[in-house]
């Protein structure tokens, strides 16, 4: 009789044991699949159409590079060649093939380099700090536009900026950063005008509504992110006024 129990009680235990490991492996994929879920549903650039370079047909990058080089060429810009830009990191980018905002920014550093370097050389050095010390894959903005008016290609259009702050708020917007502090000044009216003449040819480009123009701070505080002096209170003033003027025209 004893020798009974003692495998009764054995055949007990493996059930207890069969039924343990079998509810640690049902919570396991739950919480995979809740995990998978989130990945797949719940990330903040789902809407956006975007894929990393190294997984997309080589050819569909050249058609993109061929639909800016007819912008680039309008405008006219300093192509990312000529001023000696570095290579992305191609790993780390977001291709997207539609853009629906801008965003303006001001570099908030000394707008007179040295005359033996020019603005290139600017441009350069703000590449540099926002992949050494950012940490990003390139430039952060789109375009840049020295004290002379010179506008300057900055990250390519196809792929997302990282300019306003958090991952929606860079989706699908194009960053414009003003070089010089305009808290201090206000920008030269060549700068002004290299600023809106770009505005309009990327709005008229891309179908993009004038009343969807932004600044840093302005972008920031839509998202909820934490608050910025860029681009300047001068600047900022001279955008909205650019804004303003577009909204009177349409009433």
């Amino acid at each position: 009789m004893p020798r009974r129990r003692g495998k009764k009680s054995r055949r007990g235990s493996k059930k207890t044991l069969f039924w343990v490991i079998l509810g640690v492996l049902l919570t396991l994929l739950v919480g995979a699949s809740l995990v998978v879920f989130a990945v797949l549903w719940l990330r903040p650039d789902r809407d956006s159409f975007a894929w990393a370079p190294g997984e997309t047909d080589p050819t569909r990058i050249e058609e993109l590079e061929n639909r800016y080089r007819a912008l680039l060429e309008e405008l006219p810009a300093v192509r990312r060649e000529e001023w000696g830009a570095r290579s992305p990191d191609a790993d780390q980018l977001l291709v997207e093939e539609t853009k629906g905002r801008i965003t303006v920014h001001h570099s908030a550093i000394d707008s007179h380099p040295s005359p033996s370097l020019g603005f290139p050389h600017t441009v350069r050095g703000v590449q540099r700090f926002h992949m050494e010390d950012r940490g990003w894959s390139d430039l952060g903005y789109h375009f840049l536009i020295d004290p002379d008016g010179v506008v300057y290609e900055g990250r390519y259009l196809y792929v997302r900026g990282s300019h306003a702050g958090s991952q929606p708020a860079n989706a699908d917007n194009i960053g414009v950063c003003l070089i010089g502090n305009f808290e201090e000044k206000m920008p030269e009216q060549e700068q002004l005008d290299s600023l809106f003449d770009l505005i309009a040819l990327l709005e008229d480009f891309f179908g993009i509504e004038r009343e969807t123009l932004t600044t840093h701070s302005e972008i920031r505080k839509e998202f909820g992110l934490g608050g910025t002096a860029c681009p300047g209170a001068l600047l900022l003033d001279e955008v909205a006024r650019f804004r303003a003027e577009d909204e009177s025209l349409n009433r």
